[in-house]
């Protein structure tokens, strides 16, 4: 397991498999060796303006895309540096600023390999109601006609609209009165609002640049290719495909299946007997698929922003070892409980050592020939 001279981590397991740091990821990872990480699977702000919990940034509420962009490639150039030659990063994004995400991730000197879709059915529209809105600003109270049963938003508003499976609320229902316009204004613009329903996910699909060929980079550091074997389309075995999705159509069968993480289900990684109040949770199979995607088991992966321990529980699951940074002790201290329960499900024994580890290297650099004009996989 990476170590850092200079930070004491927040938490470490007793076998050593699983290690927190609790500070701003950029610091910590200032005091972590080079070429560490066989790979990076994180999910970091949105740059929407989002309160989680008690952690706020100028990057996360209402910071401009630019401001967004260089926070995030400061932090890219970190996570290359840490990284082994060839490993992946997979990084989750929202369909608003996941543009900003990849030119800095770019910039700071990753290849971009992919971007994979996540689909879901299950997001709800969380825009601003113009009809009531309207009467609203001209100082109308509407009718009320009947009420109707809603399930509680993360943070209800006066004009919102939706509802959010997470956040202190998630799970309780509240009655909402349903109103019908005042003004002709109202009238006109009835049925019009802000947002479309959210239904997918980007994650970028990011390599640092291996040295020599893959082959060769695989057998010096461990990584550098993806796991087709143990990815493919269990219904079928088809080649894993860049789309997941949670739908059940029949068109959908060549997809990864994976629905969404809602409270108390078996998609909370290690929600039984650990508290996992997290607004962002994503679902124990989406991480570990993504994880088994880009490390081989007793590999190293690294989640930067680590939020309440999702990569963590999901590394841990796939025989892999563990290092997160978090900035809020909160959610730290949630990660322990969860990854505390993934290890006791996962023992020791379980956990096999890196592959490349074993093999005595006598092979030369390989140097590649000179081009043919055609174009070579990578």
């Amino acid at each position: 397991m990476p170590v850092s001279h200079q930070s004491k981590p927040y938490w470490q397991s007793g076998c050593g498999r699983a290690t927190i740091y609790v500070g701003d990821n950029i610091d910590v990872m200032a005091q972590i060796e080079t070429n560490q990480f066989h790979a990076v699977v994180t999910d970091p702000p949105y740059n929407l303006a989002f309160d989680v919990g008690q952690v706020k940034g100028k990057w996360d509420v209402c910071g401009s895309g630019s401001e967004f962009q260089k926070w995030f490639e400061d932090r890219a150039n970190e996570i290359l540096r840490v990284a082994r030659p060839g490993a992946h990063l997979l990084s989750f994004g929202g369909t608003r600023t996941w543009h900003r995400m990849t030119c800095a991730v770019e910039d700071a000197g990753w290849e971009i390999r992919d971007c994979l879709m996540w689909i879901y059915s299950s997001g709800y529209p969380k825009g601003r109601d113009i009809s009531k809105d309207i009467d609203k600003l001209l100082g109308f109270d509407r009718e009320v006609v009947d009420v109707a049963k809603m399930n509680n938003t993360t943070k209800v508003r006066p004009g919102f609209t939706g509802a959010a499976h997470s956040g202190e609320n998630a799970g309780s229902t509240r009655m909402v009165d349903i109103t019908v316009p005042y003004t002709e204004a109202a009238v006109e613009w009835n049925e019009w609002n802000t947002t479309l329903k959210p239904a997918w996910e980007p994650i970028l699909i990011a390599r640092k640049q291996p040295i020599g060929s893959v082959a060769q980079n695989t057998l010096d550091h461990g990584c550098g290719g993806i796991n087709v074997g143990d990815c493919r389309v269990v219904s079928n075995g088809q080649w894993p495909a860049n789309l997941v999705h949670d739908g059940t159509d029949e068109q959908m069968c060549r997809y990864f299946y994976t629905a969404k993480a809602g409270l108390n289900t078996d998609n909370r990684p290690h929600g039984r007997g650990a508290a996992t109040h997290h607004p962002t949770v994503k679902p124990l199979d989406l991480m570990q698929w993504l994880v088994r995607l880009v490390c081989t088991p007793g590999g190293v992966v690294l989640d930067p922003f680590m939020g309440s321990g999702s990569t963590g529980c999901a590394a841990i699951v796939e025989g892999m070892l563990f290092a997160g940074i978090e900035q809020s002790v909160e959610y730290a201290d949630i990660a322990i409980g969860r990854l505390k329960l993934a290890l006791d499900s996962k023992p020791t024994s379980e956990t096999p050592k890196l592959p490349s580890s074993s093999i005595h290297k006598t092979i030369t650099t390989y140097t590649p020939p000179p081009s043919t004009g055609r174009l070579r996989g990578t």
